[in-house]
Order: structure tokens, then sequence, then C-alpha cells
């Protein structure tokens, strides 16, 4: 009896078994997942006077088996790949033959060599009937930067132009493995938009010699405390630069400091800046404004903080005002920029 109640008890243990590993999927191989190649931004903006566009191509991400990096580590492929890109949706100009004069794509072997330096070519293409641009991923390779070279007549004029750029996606991969071991992310755009400089976009210069100066440094010291204690006699320049998304507001100081760079030394003025991303801007004439920004305090804690503000521009004058609260009180203050 004691060996029929054993025999019971195993085969419920067993069913148990089966019934709790029912939906649990084994782990796969890693080495089998696909590689995906993605547009790095979903989006990039550039001034009417730029003459170049620059897109990078690279590769998602994958699990580091290792575990040593657990944000992911990113890999190449084994063989080389060949990648063709669409241009569509065009805004504000007709043919993309005339705004795009020429084209490079390379890929960076550090910080000082990329692979143009050593006359690597990627074989970049533009096909001006179909509107795609071509080029190489050489095997191992992670990331390719893609300039399309612009020509900057077609935008130039003295009329305000909200609505101008146009798409770019990956629309073919080729090369060994392309389809099955390393894929494209179809239907994913990178939406360029040219930026109008005779709106609020580009860099405006605030007069550091004038009576203004204490309210600048007053509020933009609230997010960089080596702006507290300056005077118009330590500062040589101060600009705010408004591109997509962003507002950089830059203090160039007549203090030097000696740069060592890819071998070279270089003496430059030493400079300060603060960067807010643009949370939320109604115009890009006349309008109202809202700027985020991060500080992390010496616990490593990060705080978020908002300046919000209205403005207005008039030729090459931008009068802005800006808000913030400051323990508990609200700072407002008013800046006249040329640009």
């Amino acid at each position: 009896m004691k060996k029929i109640i054993f025999l019971f008890v195993v085969s419920l243990m067993a069913t148990a078994c089966s019934k709790k590993n029912k939906d649990i999927t084994l782990p796969i191989d890693l080495a089998e997942r696909p590689l995906q190649l993605v547009l790095d931004e979903s989006e990039s903006g550039i001034l009417e006077s730029d003459d170049k566009i620059e897109l990078v191509f690279t590769f998602l991400d994958q699990f580091d088996t290792s575990a040593t990096a657990l944000e992911g580590i990113k890999n190449g492929h084994a063989s080389n790949l060949r990648v063709t890109a669409s241009l569509t949706d065009q805004v504000g100009f007709n043919d993309f033959s005339t705004l795009i004069n020429g084209m490079n794509a390379y890929y960076e072997v550090d910080d000082c060599t990329n692979s143009n330096d050593l006359n690597i070519s990627l074989n970049p293409s533009l096909d001006f009937i179909n509107n795609t641009i071509s080029f190489d991923i050489p095997a191992g390779q992670t990331e390719v930067i893609v300039e399309l070279e612009i020509e900057t007549s077609v935008f130039e004029n003295n009329t305000i132009d909200e609505e101008r750029g146009f798409n770019v996606s990956i629309s073919d991969l080729e090369g060994v493995g392309a389809g099955s071991i390393v894929k494209y992310v179809k239907d994913q755009n990178w939406e360029v938009k040219i930026l109008d400089d005779e709106a609020i976009f580009g860099t405006w210069v605030f007069d550091h010699t004038a009576t203004g100066l204490s309210d600048w440094l007053a509020l933009f010291g609230n997010f960089n405390d080596e702006l507290q204690g300056l005077t118009s006699a330590d500062i040589e320049g101060i600009e705010l630069e408004f591109s997509l998304g962003e507002v950089n507001a830059k203090i160039t100081l007549v203090e030097t400091e000696l740069i060592s760079e890819c071998g070279t030394s270089e003496e430059v003025n030493k400079e300060i800046e603060v960067e807010f991303d643009i949370d939320d801007i109604t115009d890009f004439i006349n309008g109202e404004l809202v700027l985020l920004t991060e500080l992390e305090d010496s616990n490593g804690k990060v705080d978020e903080y908002e300046v919000a503000g209205e403005f207005n521009v008039l030729g090459n004058i931008l009068t802005i005002t800006l808000k913030f609260e400051n323990d508990g009180l609200l700072d407002e203050y008013t800046f006249d920029l040329i640009k």
C-alpha cells in the first residue's frame, strides 16, 4: 500500500511540474537574434544657411550575454552590407536634385580619426530618379554617418517659411544575412526640418556691456554657479542659440585655457553653457515658450526646473521675457538681443 501511495505522490508532482512549466519559454540563443538597423533620430533641424545635413544609421544595442554592460552592447554584422534610404515628402522645394549637391559617408575609427582619413570609401551614391541614397556598412562596423551637402541658395529669402524639409527612411538592405540575421526597422522616418533664420532659430547676441547683464547672470546663474560673481570685464561675449527643440545660453569668457586634442594644442576662450529643452513653443515669430533643464546636486539627486517666457522677433531684434520661480518668488527678466 505504501508503494502505491508513493507512486501516486510522484505522479502528482510530475503533473504539477508539467502545469507549472507549461507557459515557460526556453531562452533563445542571443547570437541568433537579428541585428536591427535604424535611423538614430526621429527628427533633426538645420538652419536654412547650413550647408549640410547629417544623418546617422546605427544598429540597435543588443543584450550583453557576459552581463558586464547591463545597458547592452552595440554589435556589427559579420559581412559587408549595402544600405539604401529613400528621400520623400519634400516640403518647400520641388526637386531633391536642386537641394542636394553632394554626399559623404563615413564611420568613426576613434575620437580623432574616421574612415575618410584612412581613404576608406563607403561608396556613397545619390539617385535623383528614384530619390534614394546608398552607402556601404563594412563588416563589423556599428554606425555610419551620412552627410548630405545642401545648396543653401534654395531657401535664401527674406520671408518666413514655417514648413520646409523632407523625410528619410531605410528602404533596402543587401548583403549576406540581410533579411534574416540582420534587418532594418521598416516605416521609421527621420524628419529633416529646415529652420528659418528669419524666425527665432539661430544665434542671438546679448550685449554684455549693457545694464541688463546683472539680470542675465542672475537668471542663468540659477543653473550654473560659475556665472555667479562675473562682471562685464570677465566676459568676451554672450549668445543665445535656438535650434530644433533646444536652447543654449553660452557665455564666452576673457579667460583662456589650453585645449589639447588629437595631438595638437590650442589656446581658446573658456565657455560656460546652460542648455534647455524646449518643452513648448506656440509660434516662431511672436509667441510663448516653456524651457526645461535639469540639475544634479552633490548627492546625485536630479531636479527639473522650468523657465517660462514670451518673445517677439522683429527683423534682427529678439525681445524675450523669461520668468523663473526662485524660492517661492517669481523673477521676471526682459532682454533684447541682436542676430
